[in-house]
């Protein structure tokens, strides 16, 4: 018998970052039937240091495009997690009937200075964002399938 499937939404402003870190590690530690995608605000594009410090640690997420809200039935996931407060505060507004997880993390899109600088910034914010996933991906194994 298969394992009931369940699905995960990660959000933040622009998924350009954190949920786009968030994707790549819930995809990395998925369990069998879990659809994992990750959505912004607006879509900015997948910034090349936040490809950069997920590869830092194994993970690939080149792959990934940034997408919008808009392009998902926000309806048909088991668990929405908002990686941003700009994020969460739209969502509850536009959706008041959403059940929302709020994990606010750093951004790190405004990291300055060099390069060696903007990457101490995008790592703390990896590893919060792989502790949110972690954390989330724990509770989800426990959760019962939604009618």
């Amino acid at each position: 018998m298969n394992p009931p499937r369940k699905r995960l939404l990660f959000v933040c402003y622009a998924n350009a970052c954190r949920s786009q870190m968030a994707e790549g590690f819930a995809r990395e530690l998925a369990f069998p039937g879990l659809e994992v995608e990750s959505a912004g605000l607006m879509a900015a594009g997948l910034f090349s240091d936040t490809v950069a410090s997920m590869a830092e640690v194994g993970i690939d997420i080149s792959g990934q495009r940034s997408k919008t809200v808009a392009e998902f039935d926000l309806n048909t996931f088991d668990r929405i997690v908002t990686l941003s407060d700009r994020a969460f505060g739209q969502l509850h507004r536009r959706y008041p009937e959403l059940r929302l997880e709020h994990h606010p993390v750093l951004d790190p899109a405004g990291a300055e200075g060099g390069r060696e600088e903007r990457m101490k910034i995008f790592n703390l914010t990896r590893e919060d964002v792989r502790g949110v996933v972690l954390e989330v991906l724990t509770e989800l194994v426990q959760m019962p399938k939604r009618a």
